[in-house]
């Protein structure tokens, strides 16, 4: 069992979040990047936290 919480208030509507998270995990999932699951998953992290970063600039440009 697992328990989902929301962690952003955008969603994939958001250019930043579809552009950044979406395209770069589809890319790794789909075994075009070869990289070990280790690895996929730091990247991730730091795509993450990147996607992040750019949200509270976006915001505080607005």
């Amino acid at each position: 069992m697992f328990k989902l919480t929301k962690i952003l208030k955008q969603g994939t509507d958001n250019a930043i979040i579809n552009r950044i998270n979406l395209q770069y995990s589809e890319m790794l999932k789909s075994g075009f990047i070869q990289v070990e699951e280790k690895q996929k998953n730091m990247i991730n992290l730091n795509i993450f936290e990147s996607m992040k970063d750019l949200l509270s600039a976006e915001d505080s440009f607005h």
